[in-house]
Parts: C-alpha cells; structure tokens; sequence
C-alpha cells in the first residue's frame, strides 16, 4: 500500500504531525497514542476517560453481537444502498479511484462495500471494539489480496487526520447518532470540512423525527462548502411496520419480512406520495469548491 498512518496521521490535540510508529504507539513531539492490534487509537486522554458517548458506545458493542441488525432490517439495508450509490457517483465524478473516510463505521457494513471505489479506505470509529469487528468483516469481503484499508479509532469532532486528506467522507447516520451536543455537532462538521481535499464530496445521513429536519441545514452551513442537495428516504412508514412487528421480529416469519426490500421499497414509494413527515431519515450530499 503506498498510504500509512504516518502519511495520514496527526494529533488530534496539538495538530503536531507523526514522526515515529512503533509496535507499540503513535508518536509526536508531545503526545503519544496506543496502537492496539495494529489500530492507532488516536482519543485525547479526556475522551477516554470522562466522555459519555465513548464509554456508551465501547460498552454497547462489546455487550452487543450486531447493534441495531442492521443486515436484518430492510430500511436500514436501503439506506446502505444509498450511501454506497452516492459513493460510486462520487467517485465517477472524480474520474478515479478516492481516498475515503467512514466517520464512524460502527461494524464495517456500509465500509466493506466501498472497496471498489476506493485507493484507500479509513474506517474510524470512536470504540476499539466496532473498529476490529469492523476490519474482520472488511477483510473477509475482499475479493482479491489489494487491501486498501486502514482502521483507527477516533472522535469525530477532534479528527486525527491531517488538512485536506480525503476525496469521501461518509458519515452516515452520525451528526444526531453519535450522541453530540448542537456546538459538538457544528465542531464534526468543521473538522470534515478541514479533513476535505478541495473538490471532495461528503454524505450524510441521519436518523431523526421530522420534525428536527430543518435543523440539518443550519449545522451543514456551519462550513463553507456547497449543499448540493438535502433528500429524505422516506422510510417511515416502514419503520412503523417494523413497530407492528415487535413482539414477533425474532421469529423466522417476521425477520423474512423485515429484511424485504422490495417490500420496503413498495412502503417507501406509499410514503413519498403520503409527503415529507413520512421520512426518518434525511441524507445531504455536500461538495467543496
């Protein structure tokens, strides 16, 4: 691989570059970070150590096998399609193959399908726990030896990386999902603006009640890019099928069901002729110029 941490690395407190990688750490002039199998966990120590949101979600994967089925659930399957659709279009428009970020990949479902477009492909996640069960599942999807990924885990409003590194960022289901305050929230942003090379594209998606959509585009403008375009998936009234199915969804009848996308498409397609309160996801796809 011609990329290495130390070409993408920095500290996330100081900004200092990397200047040394040992079996052990991640080292700068004035910080230095564990490297755990081979994954830099690039945390400032108070993240790690008084952060509400890392201690819930490291908690959360290790406790459980596949946090929300995502490979289970129809809707949350269409909304994979999606961002890796918008991925491939991006990477059309760049005429090449990209560097792209995961913002918080969780266990590598949307990652392990972005290989093809991709030169190099950083998973982060803020658990250590997500980032490996992530890797094994990209590694094992591989269909040929290029590995063009790397793992680290890392915070997305203090991002480890250097100024304009990537082509991609994808931060799906993130913004209101990874538990942030609105002034920690407009902080992600910046900092994937900052991470952006000119001329990248980001895609956001996020789960939310309808009636906080409007507050997407005020965070997103906290950074000078273009909005392209601000979409809704539609997906609530297959949301509201799956509530019906609760007291049954372990059975093999339901989970057939509920991991039908056709069915989900045909419940879409009612929910985009029902109107825009019948969405819980909405999705914004930026540029930078």
């Amino acid at each position: 691989m011609t990329h290495s941490f130390t070409q993408l690395l920095i500290c996330p407190q100081t900004g200092e570059k990397v200047f040394q990688l040992t079996d052990k750490e991640v080292v700068t002039t004035h910080c230095s970070y564990p490297l755990v199998d081979n994954v830099p966990v690039m945390l400032p120590q108070e993240l790690l150590n008084q952060q509400e949101a890392t201690i819930f979600f490291e908690n959360f994967y290790q406790n459980t096998a596949e946090p929300w089925d995502y490979s289970e659930r129809a809707a949350e399957l269409l909304r994979h399609d999606y961002v890796v659709d918008q991925v491939a279009r991006m990477s059309s428009l760049l005429g090449r193959k990209a560097i792209i970020l995961d913002i918080g990949c969780s266990l590598g479902h949307i990652t392990a399908r972005l290989h093809p477009y991709a030169e190099l492909l950083v998973g982060m996640d803020i658990s250590l726990t997500a980032i490996k069960k992530a890797r094994q599942r990209c590694l094992q999807s591989l269909p040929d030896q290029h590995n063009p990924y790397l793992f680290v885990v890392g915070s997305a409003t203090d991002l480890p990386f250097k100024d304009h590194c990537f082509d991609i960022v994808v931060a799906s289901d993130g913004l209101h999902g990874w538990h942030l305050s609105d002034h920690l929230q407009r902080k992600a942003v910046k900092e994937i603006y900052r991470v952006m090379k000119p001329h990248a594209y980001a895609v956001f998606t996020d789960y939310l009640h309808p009636r906080l959509h409007p507050k997407i585009e005020p965070t997103l403008r906290q950074a000078p890019w273009q909005i392209e375009r601000i979409e809704l998936l539609y997906d609530r009234l297959w949301y509201r099928f799956e509530s019906l199915l609760k007291a049954f969804r372990h059975t093999t009848w339901a989970k057939k069901v509920l991991a039908n996308k056709p069915f989900a498409l045909f419940l879409k397609k009612i929910a985009r002729n029902m109107g825009k309160t019948q969405s819980k996801h909405i999705a914004a796809i930026v540029s930078k110029r």
